[in-house]
């Protein structure tokens, strides 16, 4: 259901505006300059409408919007909507943001222009603009606003320079003859694993690409993961032939060849193989039980690297157009056919001298080339109907059971038995309890789901450990996969894909539009990297980041490509140092169409994060550790389509804070450190076992304690909180707001609403909150309520005991605001490095800083010595830094304890 929020507005009371010609120039909108938009609570909405003006009939409409944020609270938003008309005044079509995360507000000052493209819409005769503010206290002051013919330019074709060269094959070969073979592996040191290189700990600084292995050598990364050079094994394409010949054979020369131009290139090169793990056609047409199938026996189809949907079996698709069906990744004999092709591909290493410089494997392939689960969204709850699927799941349960007669008792069915168990039908997908997936058909489906996640990650694991019994020597393997953060139906079981050692390295890659922009928080550490780190995987980032030389294809606009310079530093340095901050053991730069990188000023730039991560390998464990965690459930995604995860990165991305990530499951660990702050986000899956180790760890004197959402709600395992709650009634568009006069520590300054995403403006006089089904509200008299849902119930409050510190509870899952962080921090006694507002991230011996409010300084709880992370050379000491920044730009910092003597050699 929907609401219609008080609209708090200064509309136009204006006739047509009368236009004797359309001319080509843009028309300024004089009304519109100076209007000042602004709003008080989170249920306010501003609105400024203009007159109505004729339309562009044969170009379509162009509407430019410049605006100043005077103030914003986290979770305000602002939308720019244009309105088509016929001549009777009927709307026709509105045209809003393509992406409502984009509207968020989280910069104050001059925005960058806003432009909405209006197509031209049969029997429209007049256009109507609007300018919106809502979600949270703000105040927006119009600059200026102008609507002119919709003129597309062409697409910038890029900056192609040639890419390194290739030397004398016979020469180059007898030259890796005499290197000995490299190695690498993995070992634990302290609290982290550690990549270790030919005997050396060294830092994941990487280039993935084919052109430009020079620039990436003369900016201090020697390692190389490879990018379409001859390790594609079955699916063969125009641009990336396979490697197996028609006759069953394997060709690596064109591998041989691009390992020994790295070298020529990089004498000091090291190399891990991406190899594409995807079936051939043929393959798939002789197994059709392998292919990914839905509940009608159709057959699911990809796109290049996307997902299609579903086809009838009798519809092929076109491999002219890069169709293919898709692959059920659970399947015995898929596997085992791509394992022929990682047999082949070590044997021929083992025996050419280029090999000598290959030190691991990145497993690439399935959707998006990163294995996730082939259908992004949940409707039909991510099910694979296929044969093969089901044997495998089958073989799963009788591992999890054991006998017919527990899979009967655990799935409420009397017929079901191993031999004979299916994966839920979409009937029982939709009818899932709200309440939780605990036994019978609920566990059913949670079995099935957990599934997907399991098989996949075994999957991964197969063909890591087929790599490392063939290779002959140590090496690592690495991977894509996601967290609790982003979740992902098929990628929810980090400790399966650990188990081992097969898998050595995860990678996930940064966010898009909106959080790579220029004036948002950032795009990387989008992953529980402390959780990586509890069991032994080394974490990197992926950084696919543009530069002002990429072609732009137009496909879509999450790229954020940076059309100068200075955008790609302010992009790098943030995205680059927030992963390094928060632990992250690395990155690499992955270009993916060829020269993004040929250029001195990028080259600065790729130098300067370099350095920032050698320096952190060296410093990380002589700083101060961070003292607050945050708890993500991994398993939340499998029992529900809602996650927390996503909608609070933001808010401790603002917060002044650094906070170590983990997902639930490591409450459990007794390798875990101690924190004074302890934020729990969405228990869902909680367990007495997890609720004691928390309550054993942090509900200590001094200590504080944030939770969000509904704790237990899918564990069978009842868990006492020290607030007691009770279920509301299902709402779809509801909102908590703070109460302004609560008077207590947690709640200074805060204002607004609980969340800061979550939100959108997505038409005439409303707006959306977020979509959680299961809401709770505080009972319990003994609570200070703190925030209130619209209907008066208490949904936010506070217990304080001189036994166990501070316990806060929040009914909204994404509940936790920067401020509420922030103050919660001082009350367990922390020094946030900042005040709430900027995106400041220090962590591991970097801060990182990308200005969005107010000017920056930054306070450390002892001495530190600072360093420019673009020279290296000192630049302060003591405990406080102030940083001089435009709002958008950015800036990293290297910093260390004080020391006596600074060995200037081992900088």
């Amino acid at each position: 259901m929907l609401f219609a929020y008080r609209i708090g507005t200064m509309l136009r009371k204006s006739t047509v505006c009368l236009i004797l010609a359309i001319s080509c120039e843009a028309l300024e909108i004089d009304d519109a300059r100076n209007q000042r938009l602004e709003t008080s609570c989170a249920r306010d909405i501003s609105i400024w409408r203009s007159a109505l003006y004729p339309v562009h009939p044969k170009t379509g409409s162009a509407v430019r919007l410049r605006a100043y944020v005077e103030s914003r609270t986290p979770g305000a938003a602002l939308s720019l909507q244009a309105v088509l008309l016929d001549a009777s005044g009927k709307e026709l079509k509105r045209v809003t943001e393509l992406d409502f995360r984009t509207q968020l507000l989280s910069r104050c000052g001059e925005l960058p222009e806003l432009t909405r493209r209006v197509p031209y819409v049969a029997n429209a005769e007049k256009i109507r603009i609007e300018v919106k503010l809502a979600g949270n206290p703000a105040a927006v002051k119009i600059r200026s606003l102008s609507l002119l013919p919709d003129r597309q330019m062409p697409h910038f074709s890029g900056i192609y320079d040639p890419p390194d060269p290739a030397p004398d094959l016979p020469e180059a070969l007898r030259k890796l003859s005499r290197i000995a073979p490299a190695e690498a592996w993995v070992e634990r040191g302290g609290k982290r694993p550690r990549l270790i290189v030919d005997g050396r700990e060294t830092a994941y600084c990487t280039y993935k690409g084919r052109t430009d292995f020079k620039v990436f050598r003369r900016a201090g990364a020697d390692l190389i993961l490879s990018h379409v050079s001859g390790t594609t094994l079955f699916w063969s394409k125009p641009w990336d032939p396979a490697a197996r010949r028609p006759d069953g054979t394997f060709d690596f020369s064109r591998l041989e060849t691009e390992l020994a131009r790295m070298h020529a290139n990089n004498p000091e090169a090291r190399v891990i193989l991406s190899v594409e793990c995807d079936p051939d056609d043929r393959f798939l047409e002789e197994h059709p039980n392998c292919i990914f199938t839905n509940e009608h026996g159709e057959f699911g189809v990809r796109f290049d690297c996307a997902f299609r949907g579903f086809r009838k079996k009798h519809e092929s698709p076109d491999a002219q157009k890069q169709e293919h069906w898709a692959v059920s990744y659970a399947s015995a004999e898929f596997q085992e056919h791509i394992a022929t092709g990682l047999r082949a591909l070590t044997d021929f290493l083992k025996k050419s001298p280029a090999g000598n410089i290959v030190i691991g494997f990145c497993i690439v392939g399935g959707h998006d080339n990163q294995f996730v689960q082939w259908e992004y969204g949940g409707e039909r709850g991510n099910a694979d109907y296929s044969p093969s699927h089901r044997r495998a799941l089958q073989a799963y349960l009788k591992e999890k059971y054991g006998t017919d007669e527990a899979l009967q008792q655990a799935w409420g069915d009397s017929g079901v038995t191993l031999e004979n168990a299916a994966v839920f039908t979409p009937e029982e997908w939709r009818a899932r309890p709200l309440n939780g997936l605990r036994n019978g058909t609920g566990l059913k489906i949670r079995d099935c789901r957990e599934f997907i996640s399991i098989s996949t990650a075994r999957m991964l694991r197969r063909f890591a450990g087929e790599l490392k019994r063939n290779f002959g020597r140590r090496c690592v393997v690495q991977a894509f996969y996601s967290s609790a953060i982003w979740p992902q139906a098929g990628r929810l079981a980090l400790a399966e894909l650990a188990k081992n050692g097969e898998i050595d390295i995860v990678a996930q890659v940064s966010n898009y539009a909106p959080a790579r922009q220029i004036g948002f928080p950032g795009a990387s550490a989008n992953f529980c990297i402390g959780a990586a780190h509890m069991q032994n995987l080394i974490y990197v980032q992926e950084l696919d980041h543009r530069t002002w030389r990429s072609q732009i294809t137009g496909s879509w606009f999450g790229a954020c490509e940076p059309d100068t310079p200075e955008k790609f530093r302010a992009q790098v340095l943030r995205d680059a140092g927030m992963s390094l901050a928060y632990g992250g053991d690395g990155f690499y730069f992955y270009d993916m169409y060829g020269s993004w990188y040929h250029d001195r000023q990028a080259e600065a730039v790729i130098a300067e994060v370099v350095r920032a991560a050698r320096w952190s390998q060296r410093f990380r464990d002589a700083v101060p550790a961070a003292e607050v965690a945050v708890f993500l459930d991994e398993r939340e995604r499998i029992s529900s389509t809602e996650t927390a995860g996503n909608a609070a990165v933001t808010a401790w991305q603002l917060s002044g804070l650094t906070p170590d990530l983990y997902h639930l499951d490591d409450l459990c660990d007794p390798r875990l450190g101690t924190y004074k702050l302890y934020v729990i986000l969405s228990p869902s899956t909680m367990t007495a076992a997890h609720w004691n180790a928390l309550k054993r760890q942090a509900f200590q004197p001094g200590k504080v304690v944030l939770m969000t959402g509904n704790p237990g709600r899918y564990s069978s395992e009842s868990i006492e909180l020290p607030i007691r709650l009770r279920p509301m009634k299902e709402s779809w568009n509801e909102v908590a707001e703070w109460i302004p006069d609560a008077d207590d520590p947690l709640t200074e300054k805060c204002t607004g609403r609980l969340g800061v995403s979550e939100i959108s403006i997505p038409g005439s006089g409303e707006v959306r909150f977020n979509t959680q089904r299961l809401r709770h509200c505080l009972d319990d008299s003994s609570a200070k309520i703190l925030a209130r849902w619209k209907n008066g119930a208490p949904a936010a409050g506070v217990k304080r005991s001189p036994k166990y510190g501070t316990f806060f509870y929040s009914a909204p899952v994404d509940g936790l605001t920067p401020q509420l962080l922030y103050n919660a921090a001082r009350e367990a006694g922390i020094l946030p490095v900042s005040r709430p507002g900027n995106a400041v991230f220090a962590g591991n011996g970097i801060l990182a800083v990308h200005r969005l409010d107010a000017p920056v300084e930054v306070e450390f709880p002892a001495d530190m010595e600072f360093f420019s992370s673009e020279s290296g050379c000192k630049i302060g000491e003591g405990r406080k830094l102030a940083l001089t920044l435009k709002i958008g730009e950015s800036k990293v910092v290297l910093y260390r304890p004080k020391l006596e003597r600074i060995d200037d050699e081992k900088k």
